[in-house]
């Protein structure tokens, strides 16, 4: 976490997505780093570069949460991550200590980065209220056909209880909650009180050192070093799409902000074609999807009927012909 860092800031776009940097350090990966790279991210690459800049502009992988996306003089942005407090970006080009570069980060990406992360937290803390469930795992893809992001707890949930999740998360975006930082510099400053209360947050693992909490007020507060919007309405909608038992507890799919909606429309319009095809309306979806069943079924039982009355008559046949040579014998 770097508390300073560009990338909490929360632009998304005009001139904050673009900065014209100083390449302070830079470092050319061996042959066994390539490898290594390729392996664990893709690619081919005859020769690839890290590079250290003068001001922490990309979002660096961490917490769940890829990297940016975006390109620095130019070339395609590979790969971002933080050691010991310093950020190190990858690419294919050579640039020169002390060079000037133009750096951009592709302002949809962390949009949706963070329109996801910021519901997510939304979700994971009404179910930390309501269940004390803990949430054991968070990974996020929101690029690709099928956009989403999959969130771990240690219990289960009825197909009831998602419902009122759901309702329940779409309810607090509606609500336009701030989303706000508060970051906790050593271990004097967790024991320091609020005029709203005492720092109380949640946590994956034990934490040392400085921690960055964001907090929305009255839904959750959590230790994180993602990239968040600045209110909840500005995720806009969220939806789950998929529930599964997981280990001791479950997995669940879910999508929120402009992928969730662009995810809705399109099952929308999937359904719309198919009531159209069954001459319904896509409310009675489900109803016209039953009866197609049955009809179906019915069709299978009629057909397995006739086959049944087919192999009784040639069992016959065969029994009558073995009977008459018998009887000739």
């Amino acid at each position: 976490m770097i508390k300073e860092a560009l990338y909490y800031q929360r632009g998304n776009s005009g001139e904050e997505a673009e900065k014209e940097l100083i390449v302070l350090e830079k470092r050319e990966l061996t042959e066994k780093e390539i490898e290594e790279f390729v392996k664990k991210w893709g690619g081919s690459y005859s020769s690839l570069f890290c590079y250290r800049l003068s001001e922490s502009f990309f979002y660096p992988e961490g917490g769940g949460q890829p990297c940016d996306r975006g390109s620095i003089a130019g070339a395609k942005l590979l790969f971002v991550e933080e050691k010991d407090g310093e950020l190190w970006q990858y690419t294919e080009a050579d640039f020169p200590e002390g060079a000037k570069v133009r750096c951009q980060f592709d302002t949809d990406f962390r949009r949706w980065q963070s329109e996801n992360h910021s519901a997510e937290h939304i979700f994971s803390g009404l179910v930390s209220k309501r269940f004390s469930y803990k949430n054991s795992g968070f990974h996020m893809e929101c690029f690709g056909e099928n956009p989403h992001m999959t969130v771990d707890f240690d219990g289960e949930f009825s197909e009831k209880e998602l419902e009122e999740l759901e309702q329940g998360v779409n309810a607090v975006i509606r609500k336009n909650l701030p989303i706000r930082e508060i970051y906790l510099e050593g271990e004097e400053d967790r024991s320091l009180e609020r005029k709203d209360g005492s720092i109380s947050f949640r946590q994956k693992k034990a934490l040392e050192g400085d921690i960055r909490i964001i907090e929305i007020p009255k839904v959750d507060s959590c230790a994180c070093c993602g990239t968040h919007v600045s209110f909840t309405g500005e995720i806009g909608v969220f939806t789950i799409l998929s529930y599964e038992k997981h280990r001791k507890g479950c997995r669940l799919t879910m999508l929120a902000g402009e992928l969730a909606f662009l995810a809705l429309e399109k099952k929308l319009k999937l359904l719309s074609g198919f009531a159209q095809s069954l001459s319904r309306p896509w409310t009675e979806i489900p109803e016209a999807f039953q009866s197609l069943q049955e009809r179906i079924f019915a069709k299978e039982e009629e057909k397995r009927g006739i086959l049944e009355a087919g192999i009784s008559l040639l069992e016959e046949k065969i029994l009558k012909e073995l009977e008459e040579k018998r009887k000739g014998i």
